[in-house]
Formats: C-alpha cells, sequence, structure tokens
C-alpha cells in the first residue's frame, strides 16, 4: 500500500483544492507527451510510471468516500506496521463471495492456519490494503498485487 498523499506531495490534512493543484503540477510534470525530450528510455519509463502512480493516487483522493476509505486503511496499516508479518499471499489466491445487502459487491477470504479468515472487501483491493489481520487470531500476512494497474 503506497502514500497516497506523498505521491501527490501532499499532506492528509490538505482539503481538495490543494490536492487538485498539486495533482495538475505533478501530471504537467510527468505526463507522457511532456517526454518526448528525454533521452533515456529508462528515464521515459519512470516518468510514465510516476504519471500512473499519480494518477491512481488522484483517483482515490479525489473521490470523498475512497479518501475516507483509504485514510482508515492508512491509518489501520501504520498501527500493525509493529506486527510480525506470519506470510505473503497473492491477492488471487483469495477466495470471492458475493454479497447481496452490503455496500460492497464482493468479499475475499484466505483462511488462516487456526480456522479464521483474512478478509478483503472490493475498496480494499482498490486501495491495495496489503497488511491484514485473522478475524480469529493475532496472526498478520502481507497481501501481494500485481505490479499491473486494473
Amino acid at each position: 500500500m503506497e502514500d497516497l498523499y506523498n505521491i501527490l506531495e501532499c499532506k492528509n490534512c490538505d482539503n481538495y483544492e490543494d490536492l487538485k493543484k498539486s495533482y495538475q503540477k505533478l501530471v504537467l510534470k510527468f505526463h507522457p507527451d511532456k517526454q518526448s525530450q528525454v533521452d533515456s528510455d529508462e528515464e521515459k519509463l519512470k516518468s510514465t510510471d510516476m504519471f500512473l502512480r499519480i494518477n491512481r493516487a488522484w483517483k482515490i483522493l479525489s473521490d470523498p468516500n475512497l479518501r475516507q476509505k483509504y485514510d482508515a486503511a492508512w491509518t489501520q496499516r501504520c498501527l500493525v506496521q509493529d506486527w510480525p508479518i506470519q506470510d505473503e499471499v497473492d491477492v488471487d489466491e483469495f477466495l470471492q463471495e458475493d454479497m447481496e445487502e452490503e455496500e460492497e459487491k464482493s468479499r475475499f477470504f484466505y483462511t488462516c492456519r487456526c480456522g479464521g479468515s483474512y478478509i478483503l472487501h472490493d475498496s480494499d483491493i482498490t486501495l491495495r490494503l496489503d497488511v491484514v489481520c485473522c478475524d480469529t487470531c493475532s496472526l498478520t500476512i502481507r497481501v501481494l498485487y500485481p505490479d499491473t494497474d486494473d
């Protein structure tokens, strides 16, 4: 899980307008059309990657609902950093369960060795939540995501 505020060179207390100004400044700097003057292919790839990260950060932080979920997930992630990671699991290994009556469309489970579950929701996957605690015991896993953006 990346620090999206750091990507946009902002603070988590900045308002929407401050985020937007920073986003626009960074997009102008890293936009692929601006990279035609760059000589190195490696520098072009780095700039394109940064542009995609800036765009993803903006999509999440510009939406009040996603920003609130991101802030909560980031706070949780910072709190569990002191916990030992028991295992690393690809997000593809989680099993999907469709939801009918909740705001989330799907929930994803991975069984813990204690018999409990590590649970991810659609929004957790969108935010790329990477540290998940078991719902029954104190074990923690790191969720691995593919490098490509969906």
